[in-house]
């Protein structure tokens, strides 16, 4: 879920992994938002469960529910991406 602040220009994001490892919601470091486009990015430290440290973007296309996102683990130089849909609540 992410709680996007009034005026557009912050973030709060709490995700599965970010719940799984024990961490508290991440506060994004980026976030872009306009009619048609949702885009946030945050990051997951280490932490109490021993996650990596991991970089995550998702993409949201608000007029089409269409959402993308990409975890990239720098440590293990690995990097994956998703599709699928969103709606907003």
């Amino acid at each position: 879920m992410i709680d996007v602040a009034a005026d557009g220009r912050s973030a709060t994001v709490v995700d599965g992994i970010l719940t799984y490892y024990d961490q508290a919601p991440a506060t994004a470091k980026t976030v872009v938002k306009n009619r048609n486009l949702l885009r946030v990015e945050w990051i997951m430290k280490p932490g109490k469960g021993k996650a990596i440290p991991s970089n995550f973007s998702l993409q949201f296309k608000i007029n089409t529910g269409k959402a993308y996102v990409t975890v990239d683990l720098p440590e293990d130089n690995f990097r994956s991406h998703a599709s699928g849909t969103c709606r907003k609540v």
